[in-house]
């Protein structure tokens, strides 16, 4: 239902009152105070006066007709005994979809019946498909399917609003008993797939073409050609989250995770089936330097932390060089000799004390002890934080 409301609000309720009328609907009501020209109506089946099972069964045939609706007759032709034609009945034939459209139509509501609630209406022998239909408080319920030769709508209610006791897959089972003992329902063939229809591999969380990243979010979908998607996906991501609030990374957070998820362009609800695997929305409140440019969760406090300063480029890239002046950053004390550790952390060895600090490298002044091994400087620090 949201997704047909969703469709019809953006092409627009005049488009879509023309196509009902299109696929033979007559009762469709365009003007007075209670009008079928809204979203109810043309989205969710709400109409003003209703809708004839005759007139949803002529509808249905369009799907199998390459897209074209042949309005309805009682008869073929009238002749005499001789064969000479009398009467013969007016048929119409409008165009309503490209073929192509027909054709994945069909295979949608095959999937109905194949894989959903209308599974009740299958018949040993005939593809069947359909769609099933129920209206407020189970007033009426509703069946609507095909087969390659037949077409036929069920509505089971009552002319008073009573809530009836059995859902729409009861409509379903019954339409399903019915057409099978029609004759020659399980013959016949559907048209061939139009060459302008093609398989795409999608993403179901984002509906954009599928990446390795999808893993088993993957599913094969029929377009018509140009209506494919051609923009790879970009919900699933790899984000960086501050590690003590699990919100975004912001510059200002001191350590940072790997995290790999969904992230929606809306928030979804809490009880969505997936939730668990959405990412954060909002930014670190803890750690944030600026909230206009990283924002949090409404209603949290803030924390300002500024973004740490990067030291200049000359001095990161400085080799130590031994001197006295330098001894905070080579670990050089006044009795011995600077000396460069593993990667970027820079050591010294000592012949006083031996007291060493873990974030500079300098060693004491006095004693025998005090190799440091690892131990980063105030540059490997720095980038730490970054």
């Amino acid at each position: 239902n949201v997704c047909a409301v969703k469709i019809l609000s953006q092409v627009g309720v005049d488009f879509a009152a023309d196509l009902v009328e299109d696929f033979g609907i007559t009762s469709l009501k365009r003007s007075g105070d209670a009008n079928d020209l809204n979203l109810a109506a043309l989205g969710l089946g709400g109409m003003t006066s209703g809708v004839s099972p005759l007139e949803m069964a002529s509808a249905y045939t369009t799907f199998v007709n390459e897209g074209v609706h042949i309005s309805t007759s009682v008869y073929t032709k009238v002749t005499t005994r001789n064969g000479d034609l009398l009467l013969q009945p007016e048929i119409k034939k409008t165009k309503v979809l490209d073929p192509g459209v027909a054709w994945i139509m069909r295979d949608v509501l095959r999937s109905v019946v194949t894989e959903g609630i209308a599974y009740p209406a299958a018949i040993s022998g005939a593809a069947v498909c359909g769609k099933t239909g129920t209206t407020d408080k189970q007033y009426d319920i509703w069946f609507c399917g095909f087969t390659a030769k037949y077409s036929a709508a069920l509505w089971i209610g009552n002319d008073v609003n009573l809530k009836l006791s059995s859902a729409s897959n009861a409509t379903a089972s019954m339409w399903g008993e019915i057409m099978e003992q029609v004759e020659g329902c399980k013959g016949g063939s559907y048209p061939a797939k139009p060459d302008n229809v093609i398989q795409v591999a999608i993403d179901t969380k984002s509906g954009l073409l599928a990446t390795e990243a999808s893993g088993k979010n993957t599913r094969s979908e029929y377009f018509t050609s140009g209506t494919q998607p051609t923009e790879a996906d970009n919900v699933h991501q790899t984000v960086q989250v501050c590690s003590s609030t699990g919100y975004l990374a912001t510059p200002s957070c001191p350590k940072t995770v790997s995290k790999t998820g969904l992230m929606r362009p809306y928030l979804p609800n809490e009880h969505t089936k997936d939730y668990k695997n959405e990412l954060p929305h909002y930014y670190c409140n803890d750690h944030n330097p600026n909230p206009k440019d990283y924002p949090v969760k409404e209603g949290l406090p803030v924390t300002i932390v500024d973004i740490p300063t990067k030291p200049p480029k000359d001095e990161t890239d400085k080799k130590p060089t031994g001197d006295k002046d330098n001894d905070k950053e080579t670990g050089k004390d006044d009795n011995g000799s600077g000396s460069t550790g593993e990667g970027n952390d820079t050591g010294g060895t000592g012949n006083g004390d031996g007291s060493s600090d873990s974030n500079t490298g300098n060693t004491g002044n006095s004693g025998n002890e005090g190799t440091q091994s690892g131990s980063g400087t105030a540059t490997a620090s720095l980038q730490e934080q970054q």
